[in-house]
């Protein structure tokens, strides 16, 4: 069971779009309902296992350069133990540039948010592997629709009725979660 809280950074200034679709992503993952919550947000730092920490600014020094102006955000994947990862970053660079919808924004923190609580992109290494093994109908592969595929032009938007996780997403949430 995780309960997880995540918080914009105390004097980081988050967009209040952007925190509407941080708050949209979360009900769409708590909509799943399984033993994952993450909770309403908050604000101030924390260093908490279980918080997520959201920032928005440029992304310069923590990406490749020639990756600058195709990532929109990034999200820690948890490493060594940890529960979550810890720290999601929103490229203020490319909100500027790209004028995202909001439901493309949603889609986008969604898919964040689904880092932060353990899933890989699904077309590596790591993927849905490490969570479904041996499923020939869920392999990294075979599921080109996944929330979790990495990012594409132009970004997805988040349906305005139904959902964008796909079955291999649910059923890769359900046996983790």
């Amino acid at each position: 069971s995780k309960n997880i809280r995540y918080n914009t950074v105390s004097g980081v200034s988050v967009p209040s779009n952007w925190k509407t679709a941080i708050n949209s992503a979360r009900q769409k993952w708590n909509n799943l309902g399984k033993s994952l919550t993450f909770n309403t947000p908050t604000n101030g730092s924390y260093s908490s296992s279980n918080t997520v920490n959201v920032i928005y600014k440029p992304l310069i020094g923590y990406i490749d350069p020639e990756d600058y102006f195709k990532t929109i955000a990034i999200a820690r994947i948890p490493k060594n133990g940890e529960s979550i990862g810890t720290e999601l970053i929103i490229n203020s660079d490319m909100d500027i540039l790209l004028n995202l919808s909001s439901n493309q924004k949603i889609f986008v923190m969604t898919h964040e948010l689904g880092h932060n609580i353990g899933f890989d992109h699904t077309n590596t290494s790591g993927g849905y592997a490490q969570v479904i093994t041996g499923n020939p109908i869920c392999d990294n592969a075979s599921d080109t629709n996944s929330l979790l595929r990495p990012g594409s032009n132009p970004v997805p938007s988040w349906p305005v009725s139904g959902t964008a996780f796909t079955f291999c997403d649910q059923l890769a949430f359900d046996v983790y979660y």
